[in-house]
């Protein structure tokens, strides 16, 4: 049978307390969610705060939008190695 993945993203919706809800309610979730991979994608503003709320459970997560190059003047713009590190 093949694993069921759940992936999202929130665009430009959801400030840092809004984050740190949703992931509370998510835990809560997960706890009769089984046999689905979950992924979610904030902002890169938000990963640091995904990765402290979620980081002891099975939820993946990535950056929602990354610009094909590692550096240069392209503003607003979020490079793999940002996303990285």
């Amino acid at each position: 049978m093949r694993k069921k993945l759940a992936v999202a993203n929130w665009k430009m919706n959801k400030t840092r307390t809004e984050t740190q809800q949703f992931c509370q309610e998510l835990r809560q979730a997960l706890e009769q969610l089984h046999g689905t991979e979950v992924v979610i994608c904030p902002p890169y503003t938000y990963l640091d705060l995904i990765a402290e709320q979620m980081g002891n459970t099975s939820v993946s997560w990535g950056g929602q939008n990354c610009f094909w190059e590692e550096q240069g003047a392209y503003t607003g713009e979020i490079s793999p190695l940002m996303l990285r590190d």
